[in-house]
């Protein structure tokens, strides 16, 4: 039987995750539709191939080896989802030429591979992927994304060319994440009509990872120096849950002047973009952003965020099974907040 694989490579922040978690629960219809999801993250060198500088033939061997163990005989396509093989976001891509070579030279043994890349605004990325740094407790400053020799990487149509020149221009599928396109069929029920798999034609998809508000990024940056790692996941959770972006709200962490400035930088690239590789799409352009819808009205200020670090390191000293179990417990963690809380506001 001739295998067939699909390649979902991000690009990050575009809703990777979701169809991640989707093809996993889906599995076992998957393979009554004679496919399988192979799961990259297993891989053990994959962050090593998402940060690779220059193509690297022992990764791409080892890379072979391990998709060469998941394949099954009754099995004709796969798909591999994961953003990594999109490149380093921290270099805003630099690195994606490489990454492609890897990719396609551990892929030599399928009869047909495509690529499916889904591509956001540059200015909604930048952002995007700040946050999303923000969210693994770095301390980063958005500014380090906006340095000229890294902006030329998100020409978004250069980008394709590094895959097309090896996998065949006819093998990219480009989707844009766009409002037009997804409010009315989701990212998974376009890629089941990519790779002619009907169980995902139909599937609904979850959020996850959501974006951070503007909000949620002041408290985040203000916050992280002061915390561990087990305790930046937990005020992610927190943010996530408090303090989400909606889905296709914009991101305002850029000022207007910075704003400007990108779109004229990728104008002519865009157009170019959707003649092309967003042919398939009835739009001209990125659409508008809405406006950020704000989650929660608390004001931030500077007692507000150390009363957020200390809340999350009492939280942290507390097993789940003691808040549950305990009472006692909770209620002297709760009379010892307050005490915090009414010195950092100057009661006594």
């Amino acid at each position: 039987m001739q295998k067939e694989i699909f390649i979902h490579i991000g690009t990050h922040k575009t809703g990777t995750t979701s169809i991640q978690n989707a093809l996993m629960k889906h599995s076992k219809a998957l393979k009554k539709s004679s496919a399988k999801f192979i799961n990259l993250y297993n891989f053990e060198a994959a962050h090593d191939l998402m940060m690779l500088e220059q193509a690297n033939d022992k990764i791409s061997s080892d890379l072979k080896t391990f998709i060469d163990s998941r394949l099954e005989d009754d099995i004709q396509k796969y798909i591999i989802c994961c953003e990594y093989l999109s490149g380093n976001p921290k270099s805003l891509y630099a690195n994606s030429a490489e990454v492609a070579k890897v990719l396609f030279n551990a892929l030599s043994d399928f009869s047909m591979k495509k690529i499916f890349v889904v591509l956001r605004h540059q200015e909604q990325f930048i952002q995007s992927i700040y946050t999303q740094y923000l969210h693994q407790g770095e301390q980063i400053e958005i500014e380090r994304f906006m340095q000229k020799h890294l902006l030329s990487n998100l020409k978004w149509t250069q980008f394709c060319k590094s895959y097309g020149v090896l996998f065949g221009d006819d093998n990219i599928f480009a989707v844009p994440y766009d409002k037009a396109i997804l409010e009315s069929k989701n990212l998974i029920n376009i890629l089941g009509d990519f790779t002619s798999i009907d169980v995902l034609k139909t599937l609904n998809l979850e959020n996850y990872n959501q974006g951070y508000s503007k909000k949620a990024a002041e408290i985040a940056k203000a916050c992280t120096p002061y915390l561990s790692n087990e305790e930046n996941n937990i005020l992610r959770s927190l943010m996530q849950k408090h303090f989400h972006k909606a889905k296709f709200s914009r991101y305002k962490l850029l000022n207007d002047e910075q704003v400007s400035g990108l779109n004229e930088f990728y104008e002519a690239d865009n157009e170019e973009l959707f003649k092309t590789r967003f042919s398939n799409f009835q739009i001209e352009n990125f659409s508008q952003f809405d406006e950020e819808q704000q989650t929660n009205e608390l004001e931030i200020t500077d007692n507000y965020e150390k009363l957020i670090v200390l809340l999350v390191k009492e939280l942290n000293k507390m097993p789940d099974a003691q808040i549950i179990t305990q009472p006692s417990q909770l209620n002297r963690t709760k009379t010892k907040l307050k005490k915090v809380l009414k010195r950092i506001i100057g009661r006594k």
